[in-house]
């Protein structure tokens, strides 16, 4: 893990100490919902019942990366979804 990766570590470790404990949750679940997140199956069920895998990561990954204003989101919404 490079320098960069382990700045978001500490930086989400931070901002989870002062967040909901749904966030804390649903941050604990994705983690586990990855390849490589099984050992914290005790403690977290995953987000989606066999996990996700890269692809479908990377998916989730470009459409936030894509999204920069609420506008965009509803833009998303009813282009994916027709809602």
């Amino acid at each position: 893990m490079n320098e960069e990766q382990k700045d978001v570590l500490r930086n989400l470790k931070t901002w989870l100490s002062s967040e909901t404990s749904e966030y804390v949750e649903f941050i604990g679940r994705l983690l586990v919902s990855l390849p490589g997140g099984e050992d914290g199956e005790g403690i977290f069920e995953p987000l989606i019942k066999d996990g996700f895998g890269w692809q479908e990561v990377t998916l989730i990954y470009e459409l936030l990366g894509a999204i920069e204003y609420k506008g965009d989101v509803k833009l998303a919404l009813r282009y994916l979804f027709g809602i």
